[in-house]
């Protein structure tokens, strides 16, 4: 592991040099691009709290460019003082802040929220075309530091003509080394890189940094992912490894891949991160392709390989992602004294706020050795998974319950008032207000409705709540039916079968159930057995299931000739039988299964054993999530009897071995598995034969 540089030189302390002139913001210069004009290497461009509608050029110069917040640290100062891009000069040039121009690690940008930027239009520097890139701050060729700023609601996502693409909606950095430290990265845009993008870098430092609640999105355009972070490539003739440690990165999303972190054939070392709540097309958080960096100690919604990695709930106080006292990312991040948290002067040997327990690193942005207290840019962000929500089909004066899920995605306490709905007085909520949910944990709001009449409900749910971004209330569509308007139909005429072998081992009949109506109907099918004994001689599946409008469903009737007690007569009448819970016409129906059994059951040896092979429908069928099988074999041989799903993929054995002759019954738990149809296949050198089975959960 690469040895951490000093950083902490002069250039970096909170204080004005005294090696150059100070050029004052709006004092002395109007604009804070006439103070740059006029500046020279190691001066100083200080700015004053206010709002200034800029896009600024570093020009090349290696200066400070800070708010007052150089002076005495007061995180409000970078609240006050802001860089708002979206006035471009020129709307092909909208980053809030370009640094292009071979500046250095001398050349600082510190203390501001960046705002309302749009992104540069820029020719790649290895051949790649044109892009929009660094809606907030491009940087190219240079290797700056970028510290102590809010980088707040800027994009990357426009392409027009002759544009490949965009990215980098808050930092865009292509061929430099730069520092990009302690800062608050949110709410940003791009098609690739919504947060921070390193094209071609090496020896670059992002650390201690918030990185939330940033997006790789556009409808109808390709996009690359990194929600958080996007790293491809490494600079040319220079082989040190990106540093990503100590950064909290959260809530961010892709609607590809890499919700946190994309890195892409680049040498990387990844370590102390918070890396969790970040979505993307499947459950890595962090994508790697073509390479494979160093990733260690790192804390993974999901999980990640790596020494010291672990997943677990980072918890979270109610502000600014700040770990509680029982936070498993405290004391956990890599041991070695380099990344230890700053020493508390007034106890020694326990860390200084925000970093908690131990001189330990703690995992995330308040924890190593540039830990820092952030400004207040912490908000309740509520998150609701759909707009609108159906309790389904009911009847009157049965209460069915529906769970909205709420889902905390910002970074202070969610707080819901009330909720309430505009029309139905039938609309009962089972929570007690107010509802809070912590940064990144979600519950559920329960709502019961009990119709008493037949309707179709169509309400609007109000939710009040304190996410300031979101209007108030929070309004959904609440959708339910207690009007049953299914129409089922099913075939009542008497099946006769005529004489059954009773030495055939099955017979199978599929009957099937049609709904002419126009919702869902829910249907049960069961079976009136007569004078059929045992019951395990007959079956019916399905025995629960639903019947869309316009659509019908097979059920299946199985006889077991073998295994029924023979009467006088041989002859049977059992019923199938199918009751609809929703249907407006005739809801209940019987349908008489004749047949008359015949011939001689085979016997069994004279000690005792089967005389041929027999292999059963399993049961209980559908089951959940266990059911038995049986099977007999008259000899000893080999025996596999093993389970596939509909692709022919092999997800269980359940025998494979000799066995001796005998009848055997084998337990099937499919628990593990989803819902859905299964074949199980008994396999012997004489015998063959496969079964089909349905695991309903």
């Amino acid at each position: 592991m690469k040895k951490l540089m000093p950083f902490f030189l002069a250039v970096l302390i909170h204080q004005i040099s005294s090696f150059g002139e100070t050029l004052n913001v709006p004092s002395q210069y109007s604009t804070i691009q006439e103070a740059i004009n006029s500046a020279n290497n190691g001066d100083t461009v200080l700015v004053a709290p206010g709002t200034y509608f800029e896009n600024i050029n570093f020009i090349g110069k290696n200066i400070v460019v800070a708010s007052h917040f150089i002076l005495n640290n007061d995180n409000n100062i970078i609240k006050t003082t802001i860089i708002n891009g979206g006035q471009p000069v020129h709307p092909d040039t909208a980053s809030c802040v370009l640094i292009i121009s071979g500046e250095d690690s001398t050349a600082i940008l510190q203390g501001f929220t960046l705002t309302g930027g749009t992104g540069t239009s820029w020719l790649d520097e290895h051949g790649a075309g044109t892009y929009t890139e660094g809606g907030g701050i491009l940087i190219t060729l240079s290797s700056p530091t970028i510290r102590n700023n809010i980088i707040i609601d800027n994009e990357a996502i426009h392409v027009g003509p002759g544009i490949i693409s965009a990215g980098g909606g808050g930092i865009r950095v292509g061929d430099g080394s730069p520092k990009i430290i302690n800062n608050v990265i949110l709410n940003n845009d791009g098609m690739y890189g919504g947060g921070i993008v390193l094209n071609y870098c090496s020896d670059a430092l992002i650390a201690n940094n918030i990185i939330a609640n940033n997006r790789v999105y556009q409808a109808g355009a390709q996009t690359f992912g990194g929600g958080g972070v996007w790293i491809l490539q490494t600079l040319p003739g220079n082989n040190l490894p990106n540093i990503v440690r100590n950064n909290t990165i959260v809530s961010n999303s892709a609607n590809d891949i890499g919700g946190g972190i994309r890195i892409s054939t680049a040498n990387v070392v990844v370590i102390n991160n918070i890396v969790w709540n970040n979505t993307q097309s499947n459950d890595n958080q962090i994508n790697l392709t073509g390479t494979s960096p160093v990733i260690e100690y790192n804390n993974v919604e999901n999980g990640i390989g790596g020494t010291g990695n672990f997943n677990l709930h980072p918890s979270f106080a109610d502000s600014g992602f700040y770990l509680n006292d029982d936070s498993p990312c405290i004391d956990a991040g890599n041991p070695d004294v380099q990344y230890n948290d700053p020493e508390n002067p007034n106890s020694p040997g326990n860390a200084l706020y925000p970093a908690k327990g131990s001189l330990r690193n703690d995992v995330g942005a308040y924890g190593g050795p540039l830990s820092y207290v952030s400004p207040e840019f912490w908000s309740a962000k509520l998150f609701i998974p759909a707009s609108e929500y159906d309790f389904g089909l009911t009847l009157p004066g049965e209460p069915v319950e529906l769970f909205i899920p709420i889902i905390n995605n910002g970074s202070a306490l969610l707080k819901l008032d009330s909720a309430s709905v505009i029309v139905s007085s039938e609309i009962n909520f089972q929570n007690s207000f107010p509802l809070t949910i912590q940064p990144l944990l979600r519950d559920s709001l329960i709502i019961t409705w009990t119709p008493q009449v037949n309707e179709v409900l169509f309400d609007t749910l109000l939710i009040y709540h304190n996410d300031p971004d979101l209007i108030n209330p929070y309004k959904l569509v609440l959708k339910g039916n207690s009007f049953p308007n299914a129409l089922l139909y099913f075939n009542t005429v008497l099946f006769n079968y005529g004489d059954i072998n009773v030495n055939i081992q099955r017979v199978d009949t599929t009957l099937h159930v049609h709904n002419f109506g126009i919702a869902l109907d829910s249907v049960y099918s069961s079976i009136i057995y007569g004078t059929v004994n045992p019951d395990s001689a007959l079956e019916l599946t399905p025995n629960a299931f639903a019947v869309n409008p316009g659509d019908s469903l097979g059920i299946t009737f199985t006889i077991y000739p073998p295994r029924i007690n023979r009467t006088g007569l041989d002859i049977y009448q059992p019923k199938v039988v199918v009751d609809s819970r929703f249907g407006i016409g005739p809801t209940h129906f019987e349908k008489t299964m004749r047949f008359h059994l015949v011939g001689t059951v085979d016997v069994e040896d004279e000690n005792g054993m089967p005389s041929a092979f027999n292999f059963f429908q399993n049961h209980p069928n559908p089951f959940n999530p266990v059911t038995k099988i049986k099977y007999s074999t008259p000899q000893s041989l080999f025996v596999s009897l093993k389970v596939y799903d509909l692709l022919g993929n092999e997800v269980a054995v359940l025998v494979n071995k000799e066995q001796n002759a005998g009848e055997y019954e084998v337990v099937f738990d499919g628990n593990n598995l989803s819902s859905g149809v299964y074949f199980y296949r008994f396999d012997t050198p004489e015998f063959q034969k496969t079964l089909s089975m349905v695991l309903i959960k």
